[in-house]
């Protein structure tokens, strides 16, 4: 079943559903379209909305900062295929070098060798060296299941594993409930993947790419895992390791002391558009807005009369999918047409980075009639943006191809 036949599949079995879960039908297929590609590209482990973990034996290590210049090394050896916005940081001296030794628990050696921070986004490598018994050229990946990261004040930045959650949390007295997230407890996911090995020395690096709702500017910050899970080639094994394994990391000034810059909307040509977020961060510009649209029923109608006119809303848009795809463009069934750009004064262009599966997208809420947008940009501190960036767009009004040009006026706010 391809995933365009397996959506289809998916609007009919929504449409089963309590009413109440309506506005998940055409965010479930617009994930599919927008991330189908990103899928297939990397290994992902997906949203883990958790964090924090267990602390024994801590090993302080007093890093050193070293800022590279070498781009050819950093973008393509080091952090593999990464944004055009990571990249013009990593260029401009965004990125750090700690200067510490191997860790070594139960015969595996593990550093920490690059490390990349803002308001949402933290990208760092682990370098692993295994002993004999494994064998690196038949690694397919590597997980670290219990993977903690916290910083000087006790904040989670993350965790997956719930018990290791709690134990951390008893040791440290917080008052903190798994998954209900503060701005002590931040929500994020992840996606990691071997970037490199050395059969020399048997060891491989791997990447970790974790997004996040505003990392606060830690001034250290603290890993600790006790399991490293290795699986084959072929994944028919899985070889477990276990140790304890802490490295604590001084931050420097450039990640710690970074602000955001803030835009405002100065105007639009649709009416009905808010602005809720436009920041430049040092990797990327974060843009978020809503559209008020006719809502399909209202908080008032009956749950018949909601359903009949879910239905008629649901056996339309596939019509228009359907449509799309006879014209070879299934484009045609999106919110937003994936053509939208940022443009500042001196009119360069600044595109979506697609970084990961999170970094953009839309939703439709039926009941409010409320259109929500979030995308990321390859725009960044280090470029010229100026006071004042345009926003372009194409909004398919009716989500039937009746298609609007829209236009986005920001301006710096002071």
């Amino acid at each position: 079943m391809n995933i365009l036949d397996y959506t289809d599949k998916l609007i009919k079995n929504i449409l089963s559903e309590n009413i109440t879960q309506s506005p998940q039908y055409e965010k479930t297929i617009r994930n599919f379209t927008l991330n189908k590609k990103y899928i297939q590209s990397k290994t992902k482990y997906g949203l883990y909305k958790q964090l924090v973990t267990i602390c024994t034996c801590i090993i302080l290590i007093s890093a050193g900062a070293v800022y590279s210049q070498n781009i050819s090394q950093f973008i393509n050896n080091i952090f593999g295929n990464t944004s055009e916005g990571i990249n013009t940081a990593i260029e401009n001296g965004y990125i750090l070098e700690p200067q510490m030794e191997y860790i070594q628990s139960n015969g595996t050696d593990v550093k920490i060798t690059d490390l990349l921070m803002d308001d949402e986004n933290l990208t760092f490598i682990t370098s692993f060296v295994f002993q004999e018994d494994i064998n690196i050229e038949d690694i397919h990946t590597i997980r670290l299941p219990n993977l903690i990261i916290t910083d000087e004040q006790n904040r989670i930045l993350f965790c997956q594993n719930q018990e290791a959650f709690y134990n951390y949390c008893l040791k440290n007295n917080l008052d903190f409930e798994y998954n209900e997230f503060n701005e002590n407890y931040i929500n994020t996911g992840y996606n990691s993947f071997i970037t490199s090995t050395d059969i020399n020395t048997n060891s491989t690096n791997l990447v970790f790419n974790i997004f996040g709702n505003t990392f606060p500017n830690s001034e250290k910050l603290i890993f600790n895992f006790e399991t490293i899970n290795i699986t084959n080639k072929n994944q028919s094994l899985e070889t477990i390791l276990t140790g304890n394994w802490t490295v604590e990391l001084d931050m420097p000034s450039i990640f710690s002391q970074r602000q955001a810059t803030v835009y405002t909307m100065k105007s639009s040509n649709e009416e009905t558009l808010k602005v809720s977020k436009a920041v430049i961060l040092n990797t990327s510009m974060k843009l978020e807005f809503t559209i008020q649209k006719e809502k399909v029923y209202n908080e008032n109608d009956s749950k018949e009369v909601r359903k009949e006119k879910m239905n008629e809303k649901s056996f339309k848009l596939m019509d228009a999918r359907s449509l799309a795809r006879s014209k070879g463009n299934d484009d045609d069934f999106d919110i937003f047409a994936p053509t939208e750009y940022i443009e500042n004064k001196d009119g360069r262009k600044f595109y979506p980075s697609k970084e990961n599966s999170e970094s953009g997208g839309y939703s439709d809420d039926y009941q409010n009639g409320i259109v929500s947008y979030w995308q990321t940009f390859n725009l960044t501190k280090y470029d010229n943006a100026g006071n004042n960036l345009k926003v372009y767009l194409k909004y398919n009004t009716d989500g039937y191809g009746d298609w609007k040009d829209i236009v986005i006026e920001l301006e710096k706010q002071d």
